[in-house]
């Protein structure tokens, strides 16, 4: 079942522009192609960094490479710069696969939920993707929020866009995909 709601609660945004202009230091967000630095910005709490299988402790400054997934704690948050224009922060209980190949780069939510926010439009040969379950989107330039909740046998996915537009493509119940437009200020929810 897909449900669009037109009103996000306004706290979220508050929210994400405290994130964007508080938290995230600018100057720490410098470089040209995407995903060219996938950093640690910021961690607030456990959190840990999955690489071939073995999971490390999540440290501030360490550089990602292609395929790498990040896992928090209770009541801890990590936040990543993927370069000068694209930041997200993962939320507690979240575990997020972090794909990159040249200029695409891909994010899975796999649980929990993140903020992203793309500030510049990608160029035309650039691609950003959110996957959460069954339901993508193809980011070009837009913030919102992205969660993954599995409750029993059902697996819940969320977007709430705050500005932007994005294409959100999903399994629907047939199987079959569907693909609409969401815009800023709108809500999707998934339930599988």
């Amino acid at each position: 079942m897909l449900k669009r709601l037109k009103e996000p609660k306004k706290l979220i945004i508050a929210i994400a522009v405290v994130f964007l202009f508080l938290i995230i230091p600018a100057a720490s967000l410098a470089q040209d192609a995407i995903g060219s630095r996938i950093e640690i910005e910021k961690i607030d709490g456990t959190a840990y960094v999955v690489k071939k299988g073995k999971k490390i402790d999540a440290k501030k400054g360490v550089k990602l490479s292609a395929s790498e997934s990040i896992q928090t704690a209770a009541a801890s948050y990590v936040y990543i710069s993927l370069d000068d224009t694209k930041v997200i922060k993962i939320d507690e209980l979240s575990q997020v696969n972090i794909e990159k190949k040249g200029k695409k780069l891909k994010i899975v939510v796999e649980e929990g939920s993140i903020f992203f926010n793309v500030t510049e439009k990608l160029a035309d040969d650039e691609s950003m993707s959110i996957e959460a379950s069954t339901m993508a989107m193809s980011i070009r330039g837009t913030a919102g929020i992205v969660s993954l909740r599995r409750i029993n046998d059902e697996v819940n996915s969320t977007l709430t866009l705050l500005d932007g537009q994005v294409n959100v493509t999903y399994s629907d119940m047939s199987g079959a995909d569907a693909e609409f437009i969401l815009w800023g200020g709108e809500q999707v929810i998934h339930n599988e």
